[in-house]
């Protein structure tokens, strides 16, 4: 029986931070080394990104308890992400769990889902992945807001057909997942016109002001940026066309306080357009950016599993670092190199 006075909460914190102390009382008065925090974050994935680090103790502290990675599932989940239709079906054969994790907390649809891999989203969705919807992990959520980040039509149509509707209400189906970016926005700071059109044609709202954290050792929580605002700052105009003629409000401020006009200040196009569309001319108000460290979990070399995780935990930070390019901050499993999943 657990009597430590630990709660999950703090345990997941100390993994993060390396307090090794703190997770030893946990874990020696009972504690489960597998649980996840509120956000969803287990203390393996927070030890391997320590790990990552070059800080090996949590990760080892928590194998030493018992935290074991299961070599088949990985496997499975890798498969998923590179499009390998036999290995998928393979494994489910074998008696792997469709819905099951990897030691990211990464299930198969969402790494299929954010690669593209339309062929294996439909044959995950016919083994019984997220069936249900309301039922299923929230890892499985994730697929059809990572689709979307990432520009994949075909999987979001895939998805949305399967049941996976947008979070207008902060919630997927009935099960919230307050730390996945919601659709319009992720598919709009990203500039993919053409999801956007598809997600509004089933009644997305555009100007739905959706809460959540962006969680993880981060700890932020508060309201996610407005699609038309992600879309300006990018200076993607297509995607801003298409909020703007599907009612999205033209001088709607973002999370920031900041109106769509004033966050395109180096896109001289779609400022012209706003105008021309309604658009008060006016200067920022907050000299912060909205970071956009998820899109560039690829770029970076991270895996699919990583890019996922990458996505939940640092989410819509806003960050002083503008035009840099971040350090390493996507959790990799030890031993794991770049670029694999």
């Amino acid at each position: 029986m657990y009597m430590s006075a630990i709660s999950v909460d703090e345990f997941v914190r100390a993994t993060e931070r390396g307090d090794v102390a703190t997770m030893r009382t946990y874990l020696e008065a009972g504690g489960d080394p597998h649980v996840a925090d509120e956000t969803g974050m287990t203390a393996f994935r927070a030890a391997v990104q320590r790990d990552e680090q070059g800080e090996r103790d949590s990760r080892l502290l928590l194998l030493s308890f018992g935290v074991a990675v299961d070599a088949s599932l990985e496997r499975f989940i890798e498969a998923a992400s590179r499009g390998d239709t036999e290995a998928v079906l393979n494994a489910l054969r074998n008696g792997v769990d469709v819905h099951a994790t990897n030691s990211y907390s990464v299930s198969a649809l969402a790494n299929a889902a954010m690669m593209g891999q339309t062929e294996i989203v439909k044959l995950l969705l016919e083994h019984g992945a997220g069936d249900g919807v309301s039922e299923t992990s929230l890892t499985e959520l994730e697929a059809l807001p990572l689709a979307c980040s990432n520009g994949h039509l075909d999987v979001v149509k895939l998805l949305m057909d399967a049941g996976f509707v947008d979070r207008a209400g902060q919630q997927t189906a009935a099960a919230p997942i307050e730390n996945v970016k919601p659709l319009l926005t992720a598919a709009g700071e990203a500039g993919h016109a053409s999801v956007l059109a598809q997600l509004l044609e089933h009644k997305a709202d555009p100007n739905a002001v959706i809460t959540g954290s962006y969680a993880g050792s981060y700890g932020s929580r508060g309201t996610w940026e407005t699609p038309l605002c992600a879309a300006a700052m990018g200076g993607h105009l297509d995607a801003v066309k298409v909020l703007v003629e599907n009612g999205a409000e033209v001088n709607r401020p973002g999370k920031s306080g900041d109106t769509p006009y004033a966050l395109a200040r180096r896109h001289k196009e779609v400022r012209e357009w706003l105008v021309i569309n309604g658009a008060v001319a006016e200067g920022r108000k907050n000299k912060l950016d909205v970071g956009k460290f998820a899109s560039l979990g690829l770029q970076l070399g991270a895996g699919p599993s990583q890019h996922v995780a990458e996505s939940r935990d640092i989410g819509n930070l806003t960050s002083e670092v503008r035009g840099e390019q971040p350090t390493t901050f996507l959790p990799r499993r030890h031993g794991q190199e770049r670029g694999s999943c």
